[in-house]
């Protein structure tokens, strides 16, 4: 018989409405105390950094923690897990002004590899409008919001699984 090894895993949601925590119980493969805060009133990575290190704090004593979020935001770190600059939330609107020179740059097959759903609120839109308004920083690593958290949370470079 093997015996099982009660583990204490956090699960932390960063959504851009609310950051939520709840203890995940794989035993009977639920979710334990649920803690909600709203997203702060603010695009500076600290402040977020800083809300999400709090319901962290309010569950002491885990083994691990599990991070997932939305992915259409961007976040520009160093390879330190750095803010390069401030959050670019999905809701901004900036890049909408060079987005079809953007997509008249794709070939049919490039747009069907990019998924085919190309938004003027998606990271890779945030990107052209950077590099075309010379605001993309030497070095920077893109990433989405919860990939940084974790990258600041550990003082390591972000990464992500890129499926």
């Amino acid at each position: 018989m093997i015996a099982s090894i009660a583990m204490r895993f956090l699960g932390i949601d960063i959504g851009t409405s609310f950051l939520k925590s709840g203890l995940l119980d794989l035993d009977r493969l639920c979710v334990g105390e649920v803690h909600r805060a709203p997203f702060p009133l603010s695009n500076d990575p600290s402040v977020i950094v800083a809300a999400v290190g709090g319901l962290i704090a309010e569950s002491p004593g885990v083994d691990g923690i599990v991070f997932c979020g939305q992915m259409h935001g961007l976040m520009l770190a160093s390879r330190r897990g750095e803010p390069l600059a401030d959050y670019i939330p999905w809701s901004d609107l900036r890049a909408e002004e060079c987005f079809g020179e953007m997509l008249s740059r794709l070939t049919p097959r490039e747009r069907g590899e990019l998924g085919s759903e190309l938004r003027p609120s998606l990271p890779v839109s945030f990107l052209y409008w950077m590099t075309r308004h010379g605001g993309l920083p030497e070095g920077a690593i893109p990433c989405s919001l919860a990939d940084f958290v974790v990258a600041s949370l550990c003082r390591a470079a972000p990464v992500a699984e890129p499926t």
